[in-house]
């Protein structure tokens, strides 16, 4: 498998840097990326372009209070995890595909300034079918599992952690 790393900042005229994994820094009020963004995208193969536009959709949908372009990105039997570590003792926090819809269609990632949304996408790994993500939000970083199911490029896991110093 092809490994790219380019990372696209959006602070300085757009800077390509080759480095050891596949990132994508996307400004999220540019919903739909830029130019340079456009020609790293470009070179991907077709699973790795599907990848990147689930990880994307998925991020896009919170900013954008879009329930139906997050159902898109879903697997149905999606399940979201967080560790809740109280009194010493850790759990994991559970969130289904339906939940997290609900929760995005009451719109409260359209709260974040345009100007603060981030959602930056590193393409881990993708292996025939699957494939691993990690997406660094303004609040908190995601790690996606993805999968290829009927044709479509779905999350069908999903392990996050609030961002320390940022966004809080």
């Amino acid at each position: 498998m092809k490994r790219i790393c380019l990372t696209i900042a959006f602070t300085t005229m757009m800077a390509i840097f080759a480095v050891a994994s596949l990132d994508w820094s996307v400004a999220v009020g540019q919903q739909d990326g830029t130019a340079a963004e456009s020609q790293a995208v470009q070179e991907l193969s077709d699973d790795e372009k599907a990848v990147r536009k689930a990880a994307l959709d998925y991020a896009m949908s919170w900013y954008t209070g879009d329930p139906e372009r997050m159902k898109q990105a879903l697997h149905p039997d999606l399940v979201k995890r967080t560790i809740q570590t109280d009194g010493g003792e850790s759990d994991f926090d559970e969130m289904t595909a339906g939940r997290l819809v609900e929760i995005v269609a009451g719109g409260y990632g359209k709260n974040t300034p345009e100007d603060q949304r981030k959602a930056e996408i590193s393409l881990l790994d993708v292996d025939g079918n699957i494939a691993s993500v990690k997406l660094e939000m303004l609040q908190w970083t995601d790690y996606l599992q993805v999968a290829n199911v009927g044709g479509r490029w779905v999350i069908v896991n999903v392990l996050w952690e609030p961002r320390h110093g940022e966004g809080e």
